[in-house]
């Protein structure tokens, strides 16, 4: 009779390194994964399928939209501020194309858009 006796079974080393050794990089990826993915204070998620996605290039398809002549409404050259045609690029990104503004004398005005659309840049 067994009483109060318990058996265990020993694991060999070389599992339990094994095991480490997937988990670590698994566990990596899955951090990674949701921090991309859950939304925080400080940027805007992506979708659950990002990665399955494929990276698109904006090309010459997205140039023919800002070719365009100003609108004469909304810019005015006796205004006291104006930018015209103002473009910044970093390496083959391009963080300005094309903007065309003025601003009148005693207007408020500010740059409203999500992170990475150009505001710092353009101030």
């Amino acid at each position: 009779m067994n009483c109060g006796i318990i058996q265990t079974h020993h694991i060999p080393t070389w599992v339990s390194w094994t095991s480490l050794c997937i988990q670590i990089p698994l566990w990596y990826f899955a951090y990674l994964y949701f921090d991309s993915v859950i939304p925080n204070t400080y940027g805007i998620s992506r979708s659950p399928c990002f990665c399955l996605k494929r990276k698109v290039k904006i090309g010459s398809t997205r140039k023919s939209l800002y070719t365009k002549k100003h609108d004469p409404k909304k810019y005015n050259p006796d205004d006291e501020i104006l930018v015209q045609n103002l473009s910044k690029k970093f390496g083959d990104f391009t963080a300005v194309n094309n903007l065309t503004i003025s601003i009148k004398k005693d207007e408020v005005f500010t740059f409203l858009g999500h992170n990475g659309a150009g505001k710092t840049t353009t101030i």
